[in-house]
């Protein structure tokens, strides 16, 4: 499953090149915020999360 989530993360959010290491992370996690927020993906992430 965490295999599944990771290749789909990586297709719809795209890798940040802001131009500094902290930029690059705040744009990254907008991106994931908003992904994540999606109802489905957000019930899958957190049985994930409880997984782990």
């Amino acid at each position: 499953m965490m295999e599944a989530y990771t290749a789909l993360v990586a297709r719809i959010v795209p890798e940040p090149d802001a131009g500094s290491p902290a930029a690059d992370l705040t744009e990254l996690a907008r991106h994931l915020y908003v992904e994540i927020r999606q109802l489905p993906r957000e019930r899958a992430l957190r049985g994930l999360m409880a997984e782990a």
